[in-house]
C-alpha cells in the first residue's frame, strides 16, 4: 500500500466520522519512506492539508528500536540463537517427542519452544527458553550432530556456555519493563497521547536508576537528558547494576561453586544500558513543549495552566471545546483562568 492509498483511507475515516483534518494534532508512525518522505510520505499529504500536524513518532516501535540497539552490544546474537532452536523442532514431531521423553526426564513440564520474530515477541521467547532449560541442554548434549559443525554445535555450545543463561536471565529481567510500556500504549482503550511524555520521561527515569547514581539523577531529575550517563565517574558500581535477582541468585550460584563472574559481564550490561539510553533520548523529543503541555488535556491537571497551554489552545482551538465538554462543573470553574489568558494573549501569539 502507497502512500496515496493511505492518505485517502485516513481521509475517508475522517470524513466518516465528520472530522476534518483541521482537527488532526498529531500524526505517530514508524520510520519508512511511505510515511516519512518529506515530499510524497503520508505526513506530507497530512501537512499539505493541517500544517500544525505534530509528527510522532510511533513510541512503541521507538522503544523497540532501543532495545534492539540495547540487544545489538551483547557478546551473541541473542535473537539468532532464539530463532535457530525454534525452527530446529517447529517441523519435527520426532524432535519434539524426543524433547518432551527429556522433559519428563528432568521432571520439567514440556512447553512448547516460542518463534522469536518481533516486538513484544523477544522475551517470551527467552522466558520459555528458560523453562525448558534443562531439556533443551540435555537434548542438544545427546544430539548425534552435536560435534558436527552446525545449528546443532552452535546452539549446543550456547547453552553449555558459563554466560549464555546469566544473559538469557538478565533479558527476561530487564525487557519486561519494555514490554509493560509498549503494551500499556497498544492496549488502553482510551487516548493516552497526553501522557506520552510522562511515561517516556517514567521510562528513562527508570533505565538510569538501573546503571546511574541515584544522587546523579537527583541533582539532575528536571533535565534528565542532560545527565551524563556515559561517564563512568556517574555509573554505579558492578554489585549496585540492575541485573535481576534471578542472575544475581545465578552468580551466587557460580560462587558457591568456585565460579567467578565476569567482569566483561558486568561491561556488557552498562554497555546494553547506555545503548538504550542513547537511542531514546536521541529519537524521543523530551524538550518538545507541547509534548510536556499535552499532559494539561488530563482533566486531574488542569488547575496546572502555563502559558505553554495557552499556546497550545491557540494552535488547536477544537480541542478546547472537547476539553470542556468531559469536564465537570469544578473544573470548569477552574478553566476560566485559562479563558481569561487566551483573550489577554491572543494579540500576542494569535
Amino acid at each position: 500500500m502507497g502512500a496515496n492509498d493511505i492518505f485517502e483511507a485516513i481521509k475517508e475515516v475522517l470524513d466518516k466520522y465528520g472530522l476534518k483534518f483541521d482537527h488532526l494534532i498529531a500524526f505517530a508512525s514508524d520510520t519508512c519512506n511511505v510515511m516519512k518522505g518529506i515530499r510524497n510520505g503520508v505526513i506530507a499529504k497530512i501537512r499539505n492539508e493541517q500544517p500544525k500536524i505534530i509528527d510522532v513518532h510511533c513510541i512503541c516501535h521507538l522503544v523497540n528500536l532501543c532495545v534492539n540497539s540495547a540487544v545489538k552490544v551483547l557478546p551473541f546474537k541473542v535473537d539468532e540463537v532464539l530463532v535457530d532452536i525454534y525452527y530446529h523442532f517447529h517441523h519435527s514431531v520426532k524432535r519434539i517427542t524426543t524433547l518432551k521423553e527429556y522433559a519428563d526426564f528432568c521432571d520439567v513440564e514440556f512447553k512448547s519452544i516460542l518463534k522469536h520474530c518481533e516486538w513484544l515477541s523477544l522475551t517470551r521467547s527467552i522466558k520459555r527458553t528458560l523453562q525448558m532449560w534443562e531439556p533443551l541442554l540435555s537434548y542438544f548434549t545427546s544430539h548425534p550432530d552435536v560435534e558436527k559443525t552446525g545449528k546443532v554445535k552452535s546452539i549446543y555450545d550456547h547453552l553449555r556456555g558459563s554466560f549464555f543463561k546469566p544473559w538469557m536471565l538478565f533479558l527476561a529481567n530487564t525487557l519486561v519493563i519494555f514490554d509493560k510500556f509498549n503494551i500499556y500504549f497498544q492496549t488502553s482503550k482510551a487516548a493516552t497521547i497526553h501522557k506520552l511524555h510522562t511515561e517516556s520521561e517514567r521510562l528513562l527515569k527508570t533505565v538510569l536508576s538501573f546503571f546511574v547514581k541515584s544522587s546523579v539523577i537527583r541533582l539532575n531529575s528536571s533535565n534528565l537528558i542532560d545527565i551524563e550517563y556515559s561517564n563512568p565517574s556517574n555509573q554505579v558500581s558492578d554489585e549496585e547494576l540492575f541485573i535481576g535477582d534471578e542472575t544475581t541468585a545465578f552468580f551466587l550460584d557460580l560462587a558457591d561453586n568456585e565460579g567467578i563472574p565476569s567482569t566483561n559481564f558486568y561491561g556488557h550490561v552498562r554497555s546494553f544500558y547506555v545503548a538504550f539510553t542513547k537511542k531514546l533520548i536521541s529519537k524521543f523529543d523530551f524538550k518538545s513543549t507541547l509534548l510536556k503541555t499535552l499532559k494539561l488535556l488530563d482533566p486531574t491537571q488542569c488547575q496546572n495552566i502555563s502559558l505553554a497551554l495557552i499556546k497550545f489552545t491557540i494552535q488547536f482551538p477544537f480541542i478546547l471545546i472537547k476539553m470542556l465538554s468531559n469536564w465537570s462543573l469544578g473544573n470548569l470553574q477552574l478553566m476560566r483562568k485559562l479563558l481569561r489568558s487566551t483573550v489577554r494573549m491572543l494579540s500576542v501569539f494569535g
